[in-house]
This record gives structure tokens, sequence and C-alpha cells, in this order.
């Protein structure tokens, strides 16, 4: 459920693995995406205008999405989305308005363009600071090989004096993202301090993230620390973490899969690089 707050802003409600009620803010753009997606529904083809009791020769008595709209106005309305269909070689759902009688065709592509749970439509920034904060130092710490630690104060000379321009460039993506992380999506898995398990496949935990941090508080300047939980890089574009109490599991983006990926990875030179050369051979006789 999505509600529209008298502040502008919108929540995503559902239900917790507990049963409890779970109230996140949701992603704005996600909401955006809905809205646009509902307001330009248009029935592309016409099938039955005595839909009756026949409910289940359209998969309209499960439908497989039920998208229910309300009005500021108090004015209700609820879309059913059944079963495929295609009409020519265009895949197509049964649709229809609860308590018409009325059956349309409309794009099977609504139904994967609207999320239909909390994790689908929770705000993906899940950590964000002040302005006024200060990070005062940064760690990218190898958990099974401290060899590839990386640590830097964003305002240091050895950020200054990176390696390269593409170092440079990944600690200030690191930076960018401490202050504000956005993630790509979340992920439905199972959290250990070990690592994650996904769609039944185990992926450990290969660094640590955190940054120290600073606020000015009522008696003074204020201490913490953020940190987060991320495995080896799976792929170009996947590569999971969690944040250190496993609340939240998600994907990277790919602009900070690519910054940790500079500042940890590709700072080791693969062993074929550091083997020596075999010995010339022998002349021919």
């Amino acid at each position: 459920k999505l509600k529209k707050l008298d502040s502008g802003v919108w929540d995503v409600i559902g239900r917790s693995p507990e049963g409890g009620v779970l109230s996140e803010s949701a992603d704005f753009a996600v909401v955006n995406m809905i809205i646009a997606n509902l307001s330009s529904v248009r029935a592309r083809d016409f099938v039955s205008d005595a839909l009756g009791d026949d409910l289940s020769r359209y998969g309209l008595d499960s439908p497989r999405l039920k998208v229910s709209i309300k009005t500021g106005a108090g004015v209700s309305k609820t879309l059913l989305l059944g079963g495929f269909y295609e009409d020519g070689k265009n895949p197509m759902l049964y649709a229809s308005v609860a308590g018409g009688n009325s059956v349309y065709g409309v794009p099977a592509r609504l139904a994967s363009n609207i999320p239909s749970d909390v994790l689908g439509c929770k705000s993906r920034i899940v950590h964000s600071l002040p302005e006024s904060a200060k990070i005062t130092g940064i760690k990218i710490a190898g958990i099974a090989d401290p060899k590839s630690d990386f640590e830097f104060a964003p305002d240091s000379a050895a950020k200054n004096s990176a390696q390269s321009p593409r170092e440079k460039s990944a600690m200030e993506t690191v930076e960018k993202y401490v202050r504000s992380f956005r993630v790509s999506e979340f992920a439905k898995a199972d959290f250990s301090k070990e690592g994650l398990a996904v769609g039944g496949k185990k992926y450990p935990f290969a660094y640590e993230l955190s940054a120290e941090i600073e606020q000015q508080g009522t008696g003074g300047n204020q201490r913490g620390r953020a940190s987060w939980l991320i495995t080896k890089r799976v792929s170009g574009t996947l590569q999971y973490a969690a944040d250190a109490e496993g609340k939240n599991a998600f994907v990277l983006t790919p602009a900070l899969i690519d910054a940790l990926s500079a500042l940890t990875i590709e700072r080791t030179p693969p062993k074929i690089f550091s083997t020596p050369a075999p010995a010339p051979l022998a002349p021919v006789k």
C-alpha cells in the first residue's frame, strides 16, 4: 500500500516477516513510475461485456495484481489484472474494473512495471547524513584479506595525491555514497554475519565499508560510525551488500561497484604479472 502524507511524501505500508505492520519511506522515483503507468493505461483490446461469474476464464478469480486507487475526494477504483493471452505477437493481460462486467486487454508489461511488495517500493536511500555532518575517515577493510585494506580521510593529502585519476574519482564516489547511500534495488536475502544467501546461493562478505562521522550536538561534537558489509563483485553490475545490523540487504549501484573495485581488487596486480618469465630456450644446434 502506498499512502501520500500531508507533507507530500509517500509511505509504503506492508507486513513484516513477523506479521506486524511495516511502514517505510517510499522511493519517489518508483512512486512517479507507478503513477505514470496507471495514468497511461489504455485498453488495447475489448474482450467481453458479460463477465458475470466466469472470472476464472480470464484469471480474474485470483488476479495476479490488484491495484486500488483512492483520490483526495475519496473516490476509489480497483483495477484487476488476470491471466495472460496473446494478441498477435503482443503479450496481453485480461483486465477489469472491480464491480464491472467488462473485460479488456492491456499490455502485459503493466504488471511488471508496478512493484507489489514493500521492497520494490521503499526508498532506495538506506543512509543519509545532514549537510553539517563531517566525515573524518573512510575505510574499506578486507574481511579475509587485510592486504586489501584501503582508508582515507576525505580532506586529507592522501586523497588529493591519489595514484591515478581513476583512484581519486573512486574515492570521491565512495565519499558521496557514505553521505547519501543509494542502492540499485533491495534483495530478498537471508542475512548472517558471514554473508548473504540469495536465491539459494551463498555470497560471503569480503569487505566492510565504514565511516567515522562527527556531528554537532547539544553537548558539542558527537562521534559516530556507519558501516556496511559487502560481498565480492558477482558480475559487472552485480554486488551484494547489507547494513551491519542486517536490516537491509541490497544490490549496489554500478557507480559504487566500479569505485570499490578500483580501490580494492584493481590495486592488487593479478598473479600472472608477478610470475617470473620463463628461461629462454636453448639455441638449436
